[in-house]
């Protein structure tokens, strides 16, 4: 005997979303004849199980999971829309009258109405549908973004980390303005954000926001670190270095600083005071090069640093600030250390080969 066994082809439906995820496929139908005749796919998917078997009473979720398949019955594959009225699957739907403001719509109304000659303006405006205000708008409002129906939808939110910026429950000290302040919210009694600060590094943040935290108040904008120049203070908000100014020298000439030095390096290191007066304008900044003029205007100025502030000499030899003229050298009247010039003797004398070593380093030939 011979046992044969002929394989059922089964030709199954499309998957289709439910509103939610579930084991089962409860939301598909409201009779278990209908629902139990699909089956989880995913979790937020159905499919109609045998296409070729079709329910006795049809829905919207049954329409699409036959739509296109291939010799599904024609009244099932006529659409993936379901009419009520007709009890049937239809390809498309319109409204009846465009003309007249219903009590209550949604985003397929907007999309039906759109353009429509002689819709009224409420549902001709635009083909999205904002939520908020039950109503057909031309584009979604700011912070929302239209899904696949064209239905506003809010845009989620990438909250920052939480930092201190305030000490009494609200936000208040985390911006002067209550523009800036409106953008935080109170974590605890002692904790909440600043805005560069918060949105560093966090997950989903804008480049603007999450480049650094710090804060550049002269390009209102978050930076990985302050520019040269400045110094970030407590808050991580770039601030101007206090400078240091030197003390009022003799070195201008003209009415102008140019006799401080013969390049305009060092010269813009000065400002004018009044005559030939002028004055270092920063000395707790080392500059690329300077001269004695800087030496004597730095020296001892509170703040200034210590290569500028050690002494009031200037020794070419090592373009450095000292206390005093090294051994051999003396300063002239701009307090720059020279060489000491030499005195030759007048007179050859005649030396005999007699005397120490270190007699003999004072004389030359000749």
């Amino acid at each position: 005997m011979t046992l044969i066994i002929q394989s059922i082809f089964v030709r199954a439906g499309y998957p289709v979303n439910r509103r939610n995820g579930s084991t089962v496929c409860n939301q598909c139908a409201d009779t278990d004849e209908v629902r139990l005749k699909f089956s989880p796919v995913t979790w937020t998917q159905c499919l109609y199980r045998n296409c070729d078997s079709p329910p006795s009473k049809l829905n919207g979720f049954v329409c699409q999971s036959f739509h296109t398949v291939f010799n599904a019955a024609p009244i099932i594959k006529n659409g993936s829309f379901y009419n009520p009225g007709t009890s049937a699957c239809v390809s498309n739907f319109k409204v009846k009258d465009c003309s007249q403001t219903p009590s209550s719509y949604n985003i397929y109304v907007c999309q039906s109405c759109y353009q429509a000659s002689g819709a009224i303006f409420a549902l001709n405006i635009g083909n999205f549908y904002n939520t908020s205000t039950s109503a057909c708008v031309a584009s979604c409002p700011k912070g929302t973004t239209a899904d696949n129906t064209n239905t506003c939808q809010p845009i989620p939110t990438k909250p920052g980390n939480s930092i201190s910026c305030s000490s009494i429950g609200s936000c208040y000290g985390c911006g002067a303005t209550s523009e800036i302040q409106n953008l935080f919210t109170a974590i605890s009694d002692l904790t909440a954000n600043y805005v560069c600060q918060s949105c560093y590094q966090a997950s989903g943040a804008i480049f603007a926001l999450n480049i650094g935290n710090f804060y550049n108040p002269s390009t209102s904008a978050c930076v990985a670190f302050c520019p040269r120049g400045i110094t970030a203070d407590n808050t991580n908000t770039c601030q101007p270095i206090p400078t240091k100014p030197g003390n009022s020298i003799s070195c201008g000439s003209g009415g102008r600083c140019s006799g401080c030095d013969t390049t305009s390096e060092i010269q813009n290191l000065f400002t004018q005071i009044s005559g030939s007066n002028c004055k270092v304008i920063d000395c707790s900044q080392t500059p690329p090069s300077y001269n004695s003029y800087v030496c004597q205007s730095c020296y001892q100025v509170p703040g200034a640093v210590a290569a500028l502030n050690i002494g009031n000499y200037y020794d070419p030899s090592t373009s450095t600030c000292i206390t005093s003229c090294p051994q051999g050298t003396t300063a002239d009247n701009t307090y720059i250390c020279q060489q000491i010039p030499t005195k030759p003797g007048s007179n050859n004398i005649s030396c005999s080969s007699s005397g120490t070593y270190k007699d003999q380093n004072i004389y030359s030939s000749g």
